[in-house]
């Protein structure tokens, strides 16, 4: 069984983790439904839960607010539900680190990292 991201949501997440600068300033309940699906693909990633029906319509509900603001508190961010850029920034950074460690965990034993090679 395969754990881990599927490899088009990591591909997805990677590219977004490229590009810092496009972060919308602010993501809420009235933000676009493409700035909430980019918010709720990282929650998820991270291991929160979300309501399906959030979820499938990309809608900011209460399942979302409370998803981000227990990533906020537990990385001790104001708990504002709201994923700011400050949130989206140590999201981010959130899963770069399971990423990795998830690398680590799968590589063979005495294997060199891909970042190794320099």
């Amino acid at each position: 069984m395969a754990v881990g991201p599927s490899p088009g949501l990591a591909q997805a997440l990677t590219r977004m983790l490229e590009k810092p600068a496009a972060l919308p300033p602010l993501v809420g309940p009235d933000s676009p439904p493409q700035a909430v699906s980019q918010v709720q693909k990282m929650v998820k990633q991270l291991g929160y839960q979300l309501a399906p029906k959030e979820d499938i319509a990309n809608d900011y509900g209460p399942s979302t607010k409370a998803a981000v603001r227990q990533f906020q508190k537990s990385h001790q961010l104001p708990e504002t539900g709201v994923a700011d850029q400050v949130t989206q920034g140590k999201m981010m950074e959130a899963i770069k680190s399971l990423e990795q460690k998830q690398r680590d965990l799968f590589q063979p034993p005495g294997a060199k990292h891909n970042n190794d090679r320099f």
